[in-house]
């Protein structure tokens, strides 16, 4: 068993050093002058019962340094019981529409986007959810890179917003990962993730593609399935959009049980793509974190042995953090870092458990992985 723990550790050390390297490399995307020639999006945002984010949101929005007549913005009721759509109305200062959503309830997100992207009128469509908020010069950035490599998908940088308790920063250092794999893997050739916080696509190719087909069982996932189909669509034609200017912030959860129910949500998604590459560094992760549960519990046995082991895995998930952290300019509080450390292990068991439960609750409503 030792042998297997150690074996364990080491791919995982060799892999999430390949992942820190090809995430270094990738140069930050910068422009000097913006290019003159501006392509037109339409930005679609869902929204459902968001009354206390939307605030933030208009406001990001109102600043949207992009000339007027080169995009709108699109937001969708997704069958909300709140005042987000009066507070939208009367807020808003760019060129929007609200929608309500044409499928029923059971499509979810995923039939809230299709109703805003049918009545698109640009060609170029970027998502971003109702508790986010985007920076000035996002679409600017956008833009440039459209410019420079015509993409058929654009995927951007999203942040958590800074929160110096525990319960923040453990989502933080997770997202940070996570971000960190979203550039990674797409360097490699093999993008596994993506998020619908900041995220641009063809809009003709979206409809030739029948995106949603097939997984709108499935109440999340309207970004990592449509990565899916345009990763074999369309190989290479893929961009990241390494830039802080893009760089869209969201709201972490504010407890643990939303947080539970958030990630089995996620893995929903997951366990349902055929993307070998991120089923193998998904398992991988997982099995490193058994292994941390039996060098813990078996720790008095080989002391000297199993204390390198936990520092090798702890060195190489620290590091990644921390570059991560440093491009998105998120606040890490290192004193957090090392029990974050020890309690990953069972709170993925925790995950695991609830996974296999086959049921969550996502706003408001009871959903089946």
């Amino acid at each position: 068993m030792l042998e297997i723990v150690s074996l364990v550790i080491l791919i995982y050390f060799l892999f999430l050093s390949l992942i820190l390297y090809q995430f270094s490399r990738q140069k930050e995307f910068h422009t000097a002058i913006y290019p003159p020639v501006k392509q037109s999006f339409s930005v679609i945002i869902a929204f459902k019962n968001e009354e206390q984010n939307l605030p933030l949101l208009i406001n990001s929005l109102n600043k949207l340094a992009y000339p007027k007549e080169n995009f709108e913005i699109i937001l969708v009721d997704d069958y909300s019981s709140d005042n987000g759509k009066k507070i939208l109305q009367n807020a808003l200062s760019v060129p929007f529409l609200i929608l309500n959503n044409q499928n029923d309830k059971k499509s979810s997100k995923k039939g809230a986007l299709e109703t805003g992207i049918k009545k698109a009128k640009h060609p170029f469509i970027i998502t971003t959810d109702a508790d986010c908020e985007v920076n000035k010069y996002w679409l600017e950035e956008m833009n440039a890179l459209y410019q420079k490599e015509k993409p058929k998908m654009i995927l951007g940088p999203v942040k958590y917003k800074d929160n110096p308790d525990f319960l923040g920063q453990f989502q933080i250092f997770e997202f940070l990962s996570l971000q960190a794999f979203t550039s990674a893997s797409l360097q490699l050739g093999y993008p596994f993730l993506s998020n619908g916080a900041n995220l641009g696509f063809d809009k003709k190719s979206f409809f030739s593609l029948k995106a949603y087909d097939g997984n709108k069982h499935i109440a999340s996932g309207d970004d990592i399935f449509l990565l899916e189909k345009f990763r074999k669509a369309f190989p290479g034609k893929i961009a990241y959009l390494k830039s802080k200017k893009a760089i869209v912030t969201t709201q972490p959860q504010k407890n643990w049980k939303d947080l539970y129910q958030q990630k089995i949500r996620w893995a929903s998604k997951t366990k349902n793509t055929d993307n070998y590459f991120g089923r193998f560094l998904t398992a991988l992760i997982f099995l490193s974190n058994l292994a941390v549960l039996y060098l813990l519990i078996f720790f008095f046995s080989h002391p000297f042995l199993f204390a390198t082991l936990l520092g090798i895995k702890l060195f190489i998930d620290f590091v990644l953090v921390k570059k991560s952290a440093n491009f998105f300019k998120n606040t890490i509080s290192y004193k957090y870092f090392l029990p974050a450390f020890f309690i990953y292990p069972f709170y993925m068991l925790v995950i695991l458990f609830g996974i296999n439960r086959k049921k969550y609750l996502w706003k408001g409503n009871k959903y089946h992985t």
